[in-house]
């Protein structure tokens, strides 16, 4: 790699971290949403390996991204009824909500859905797009499922919901992969906020994860999302 090289590189992470990074962790914004979107659509976080090597899917981060998911259909709901959200009942959530699109790793998503109903989410209001199996899925595999998923094939809008530490990689990579006729936002959850002590490990992780895939063609190298949360 020449000096040259070296030299965008380093302007390329340090921009990353002081333009997006430091702006979703350190945002006091309240959560807006768009009473227009299609889906709310959740993507998996990742499992929790045990000490036994047992894969645990309902983790701490899955249940905040999915908890978020489904706040934002009630909200939802609740502006479109024009009812208190308190005071919303199964049949307003039938009528006027977007679905809970769950969208992960093909294990994933039997217990996501069954996390989301514990939310009182009725599950004719769920929908699954499968990402592909343990090992195969990522955000590039997640994005492109849905991309080509007939359910999407007439959306103009779609709300993701992720970990607020996720957001560049997955705006870019919603960038290269949807439509361009579909705008999107992405709302965060404030996984790293209640996780402190991980932020360097997870920040660094995401840099490096940017640079790799950006290099590669998968998604593209600027930010482009026109409405992040």
């Amino acid at each position: 790699m020449t000096e040259e090289n070296i030299g965008e590189a380093r302007e390329f992470r340090h921009a990353l971290i002081q333009k997006e990074f430091r702006s979703i962790l350190t945002s006091n914004k309240e959560i807006a949403f768009s009473l227009r979107t299609d889906g709310i659509v959740v993507l998996s976080g990742p499992n929790v390996v045990r000490e036994n090597g047992e894969i645990n899917v309902a983790s701490p981060e899955n249940i905040l991204r999915i908890g978020l998911g489904v706040e934002l259909v009630r909200q939802i709901t609740a502006r479109k009824s024009e009812k208190d959200i308190d005071k919303l009942t199964e049949r307003d959530i039938l009528n006027y909500a977007p679905p809970l699109v769950l969208n992960g790793e093909a294990e994933q998503l039997p217990v996501m859905k069954e996390i989301a109903e514990r939310f009182g989410l009725p599950g004719t209001k769920i929908q699954l797009v499968d990402a592909g199996k343990r090992g195969q899925a990522n955000t590039k595999t997640q994005l492109e499922a849905i991309a080509i998923s007939p359910q999407f094939k007439n959306a103009q809008h779609l709300t993701f919901v992720t970990s607020d530490y996720h957001i560049p990689r997955v705006v870019r990579t919603a960038t290269a992969t949807l439509n361009p006729d579909i705008d999107f936002e992405i709302i965060s959850a404030p996984y790293l906020r209640k996780n402190p002590d991980d932020v360097f490990r997870l920040v660094r992780g995401e840099v490096r994860r940017i640079e790799t895939y950006s290099k590669k063609g998968d998604i593209t190298t600027t930010y482009k999302n026109r409405n992040t949360k």
